[in-house]
């Protein structure tokens, strides 16, 4: 465990946690209850063997009750083997170093991680790790929702394709699975645009 004090008005410190794995299958349970137990915000390095990924969850202050937290989402980092990485995945763990994120708050030293985190999970979609460190961190987190929901829609209408028999409801779900391709391609243009 290792804290980091920095000035903010929500959190006087940054928790960074290593844990590290037997099953890597668990690690979206266990970063789930850690960023829900503790307040302050977290950076979570998981370690399976080899590979190591980065859990982070923006929170605030929520707006019903007095003093309790809200964690706004939660993102979790490509998985990566150190001693084996692709050219994407070293500019990902490069793109971690502290020294490259701003120091003036805790909120823009929290988001500049956010940040890095987030743009490794569009490493499927673009093919290439690209960040803005000069983007919000509002349109990135909204730009991970759109990605999300667009590997729903594809991975949905993928498997029913295979299920409908008949030939009309085959052809209406071939045209949203077009859709959902074509969201696909329009987001990918976005992210390579930041």
């Amino acid at each position: 465990l290792f804290i980091l004090p920095l000035g903010h008005q929500l959190h006087k410190e940054i928790f960074f946690l290593h844990v590290e794995l037997k099953d890597k299958a668990q690690h979206g349970k266990i970063s789930e209850i850690i960023h829900q137990v503790i307040p302050n915000p977290v950076v979570i390095i998981f370690t399976f063997g080899n590979e190591m990924s980065v859990s982070v969850a923006p929170k605030r202050l929520s707006k019903q009750e007095k003093g309790k937290i809200v964690v706004e989402g939660e993102y979790n980092s490509i998985w990566v083997n150190v001693k084996d990485a692709n050219e994407e995945q070293k500019k990902f763990l490069q793109n971690l170093h502290l020294k490259g994120f701003h120091f003036e708050n805790l909120h823009l030293f929290y988001s500049d991680i956010v940040k890095a985190v987030v743009f490794s999970s569009f490493i499927e979609l673009t093919e290439i790790y690209t960040i803005s460190k000069n983007s919000d961190l509002e349109t990135v987190v909204e730009l991970a929702k759109k990605v999300k929901q667009t590997q729903g829609k594809l991975a949905f209408h993928s498997s029913e394709d295979k299920k409908l028999k008949n030939f009309g409801d085959k052809v209406a779900n071939h045209q949203k699975l077009l859709d959902a391709q074509a969201e696909w391609n329009t987001l990918k243009q976005t992210i390579l645009a930041l």
